[in-house]
């Protein structure tokens, strides 16, 4: 038997995370093309040949959304037969973290009529087009596991941030209470810390700004948050 030709696209799909007044957002966008034109979905578009998927994520969420400087991760693969309506393509789903000062570039261009970021509980992201739908739970333990594991809370907190915006940050993504002295006793001291001779003025005192010291080894990351979270 003669198997037909086959031609496989590869598809960018891409999630991008930030953390807006305590709360962890998702960017989805209205289509303005077909096709599920004028559905909402997730920034998205082909990977050019000449193209890594690294290259390809990078420049459909600009060109789509304006967005640009997030940390992007590559997170699952979605490769079922009917997945998208114009032949045999294969998506390739990607996080891509944005601190608070980049969000401010979001905008839309011919391929989206709309963008607005959401909260992972709101309604919109059950009915998405394509099969969006079904990546939500996986980029919400990516982003979980990423906070665990790795350095996702730092990628969306700003360069210089106060240990309350920290402690908010990991709040937002593990979507519960940290109980503040017990927060600020495992990480106050931390070496992937370090204190930097300004101060933040809050409402009612100035709070001490770190950042964070990449040179820190991810093990010794792990075994400070390990008790943290």
């Amino acid at each position: 038997m003669i198997e037909p030709n086959l031609s496989v696209q590869v598809e960018a799909v891409i999630a991008s995370i930030s953390i807006q007044k305590g709360r962890l957002k998702l960017l989805i966008i209205k289509r303005a093309i077909a096709p599920f034109n004028e559905s909402w979905c997730f920034p998205s578009g082909l990977v050019e040949f000449h193209e890594t998927l690294e290259l390809a994520s990078e420049r459909l969420l600009e060109h789509i959304t304006g967005l640009a400087g997030g940390v992007l991760k590559s997170v699952s693969c979605y490769s079922q037969l009917d997945r998208h309506p114009e032949g045999r393509v294969i998506g390739q789903l990607c996080t891509a973290y944005f601190k608070p000062n980049l969000i401010a570039n979001l905008l839309v261009t011919w391929q989206a009529s709309e963008a607005e970021w959401v909260d992972f509980t709101d309604e919109r992201l059950a009915n998405l087009a394509f099969d969006h739908s079904a990546m939500v739970p996986k980029i919400l333990q990516a982003v979980k596991l990423d906070c665990k594991l790795g350095l996702a809370a730092f990628e969306l907190i700003p360069v210089k941030f106060t240990l309350t915006n920290l402690q908010q940050a990991f709040e937002a993504i593990l979507g519960t209470e940290l109980d503040k002295r017990n927060f600020r006793k495992k990480v106050e001291h931390a070496s992937f810390l370090k204190p930097l001779p300004e101060t933040k003025v809050g409402p009612h005192s100035e709070a001490r700004l770190f950042s964070l010291n990449k040179d820190v080894l991810i093990t010794e990351y792990l075994n400070q948050m390990k008790a943290v979270i």
